[in-house]
């Protein structure tokens, strides 16, 4: 069941809502469709290896990412495809948000990102993209960190031609102080389970979000 929400903090380009009955929180960015600009990674860049098998898994998907020049870390959004073989799906790709949820589960502390649009909506069945990532590994807590701790949520979009786009979705400095909250409360829920089990937490979390709804909670 759905619990109700509450928006308490809101910016110009995001806003916090949590849902205490689910246990969880967000930070939802928007982007701003003026901050697209060529993408510094060719065509022919290929993630590292421990990264791989999040990004390439599906012609849609996202997840973070970081490399030894560029450290980011970065987040992808692939919409591979197009309209009729010519117009790539990726050049329609602009205006979205960005949710980074926290969930405490009773067995694990989660950090889901979810990413969402109308174009997202008319290309595919569920309408959103989303990553999972569990805190029991130790350069899974440093790549979200510092992907939290930054001035704003460096994003990569790519499309069949490659990597095709960057866009910027700046932090303000209210913006910046929520996650750091909410990232630290998240860290600190986890140091106190004893035995945590990311798989049970996983299978929870779907059951947290029921298909056809939307994973991104209102303002």
């Amino acid at each position: 069941m759905l619990g109700a929400t509450a928006s308490v903090r809101n910016g110009d380009n995001w806003y916090f809502a949590e849902d205490k009955a689910r246990s969880l929180s967000q930070v939802v960015l928007t982007s701003n469709p003026e901050n697209k600009v060529a993408s510094r990674f060719s065509s022919t860049f290929t993630f590292p290896r421990e990264y791989s098998g999040l990004l390439y898994a599906s012609p849609l998907a996202t997840g973070f990412f970081r490399t030894d020049r560029y450290p980011g870390p970065y987040m992808l959004i692939r919409t591979d495809g197009s309209f009729g073989g010519k117009v790539e799906l990726v050049d329609s790709m602009a205006t979205f948000r960005v949710a980074f949820t926290f969930v405490q589960m009773p067995t694990s502390g989660i950090v889901a990102v979810f990413v969402a649009s109308d174009f997202l909506q008319s290309i595919s069945k569920r309408g959103f993209l989303e990553q999972i990532y569990g805190l029991d590994d130790a350069k899974t807590q440093t790549l979200l960190s510092d992907a939290i701790n930054k001035d704003g949520l460096d994003v990569v979009l790519a499309g069949d031609s490659g990597y095709k786009y960057d866009m910027k979705i700046p932090f303000d400095d209210s913006c910046k102080q929520v996650l750091a909250k909410e990232w630290n409360a998240i860290l600190s829920h986890h140091r106190k389970i004893r035995g945590p089990d990311f798989e049970a937490a996983g299978r929870r979390l779907f059951e947290l979000f029921p298909a056809g709804t939307n994973p991104i909670l209102p303002a």
